[in-house]
């Protein structure tokens, strides 16, 4: 936290996207930056800072790609939305934040192998996807 205040009350621009310098690297603003890594606090200090919830990263294609809002865990897109953020708002690819998550979902549940070496962690990670869209869709259904 202490390193985003001084990059705050620098001056520096909140809202900015730094520029793709490799294209396998996605590009995100401050509070998608936050957000991709679940820091709340962070997250909260850019909002009343006055960071913009709907500001546009870069994917790894070099495409201008969704908001904050696309990296965020149900926590932190509360805060977003509730600071403004679009629920309906698109990735490069034209799906919302909840057709992502279904997309993603949908690939790990068709490529699940339960006798694999990795079964109990995809298990795992196909429940966490199947609360977070759950817990997401309640969400964004408040502020259609």
């Amino acid at each position: 936290m202490t390193a985003v205040k001084a990059y705050v009350e620098a001056g520096h621009d909140i809202n900015a996207v730094p520029k793709q310098i490799e294209t396998f690297i996605t590009v995100m603003s401050a509070l998608g930056w936050a957000a991709n890594r679940e820091q709340v606090d962070i997250a909260q200090y850019l909002l009343n800072m006055g960071a913009n919830p709907n500001v546009r990263g870069m994917n790894t294609r070099g495409e201008i790609d969704g908001p904050a809002l696309f990296y965020a865990s149900p926590e932190i897109a509360a805060l977003f939305l509730a600071a403004g953020a679009d629920p309906k708002a698109t990735n490069a690819d034209g799906l919302t934040r909840l057709q992502a998550l279904t997309q993603e979902l949908e690939w790990h549940e068709e490529h699940y192998d339960p006798e694999g070496l990795m079964a109990d962690y995809e298990g795992e990670e196909i429940d966490n996807l199947k609360d977070k869209l759950k817990q997401l869709s309640n969400l964004f259904a408040q502020y259609e």
